[in-house]
């Protein structure tokens, strides 16, 4: 499942699960996070057995750069939801990987799948072609476009 589950969908699957009406179970659900943001307001963390913990964390202030200004701004500090799942509600999502291990490799190790990364020289003499492949289609562009405009003026 790929997609993202709203409380729609969460009140639909509760719906049809326990054979209940879409009102009750939307009430159910709208009342479930209910509890949980008055119990963080509360206690600042919630822990929920079987599911996870929830905990607010504060967020210092910080610097940013606007990427399209290169302006300086300041992010102001908040506070955040954060969530860690309970340990079977965790194995049981990464079951599916259970069977992957962990292997050390040595820096410079090559595999045949591994894209290998161009060195600056490749890359510099890459943008050169670009450029020079761009120029050209800008040379071509004009030259019809001059051919045209001569057309138009010949035609009668």
């Amino acid at each position: 499942m790929n997609e993202r589950l709203t409380i729609q969908d969460l009140t639909d699957l509760l719906a049809a699960k326990h054979s209940m009406t879409k009102k009750d179970a939307e009430a159910f659900v709208k009342e479930f996070f209910l509890l949980i943001e008055q119990a963080l307001e509360n206690e600042k963390t919630v822990k929920i057995k079987g599911l996870g913990t929830f905990k607010l964390i504060d967020v210092d202030s910080r610097e940013s750069v606007n990427v399209n200004t290169g302006e300086r701004f300041q992010i102001k500090g908040h506070t955040k939801v954060s969530f860690s799942p309970d340990a079977n509600l965790r194995d049981t999502i990464n079951k599916p990987f259970a069977h992957f291990e962990t292997v050390v490799l040595n820096e410079n190790t090559i595999l045949e799948d591994t894209p290998i990364e161009d060195t600056e020289e490749e890359e510099a003499g890459e943008e050169a072609r670009i450029i020079s492949e761009i120029n050209d289609l800008f040379t071509e562009q004009r030259k019809l476009e001059q051919n045209n405009s001569n057309e138009e003026t010949t035609t009668p």
